[in-house]
């Protein structure tokens, strides 16, 4: 009985401790932000060192 009332136990912490990280793991997200409607994303380089990227959000030609 006592290893039976021990396993009641644990599993009683481990679902609390699934419930905690799932709340946390929601509350915990960021809001996300739309891109705009149409972009195309270009990426520009130097040419000389050092040799740095960046992208550019390009808007789409009006088809």
């Amino acid at each position: 009985m006592a290893n039976m009332r021990r396993f009641k136990a644990l599993a009683l912490v481990f679902a609390f401790l699934v419930l905690f990280a799932g709340a946390f793991a929601i509350v915990s997200t960021d809001n996300v932000e739309a891109r705009p409607p149409c972009c195309m994303w270009i990426m520009y380089c130097t040419i000389e060192p050092p040799i740095i990227c960046w992208d550019v959000c390009v808007p789409c030609p009006p088809w």
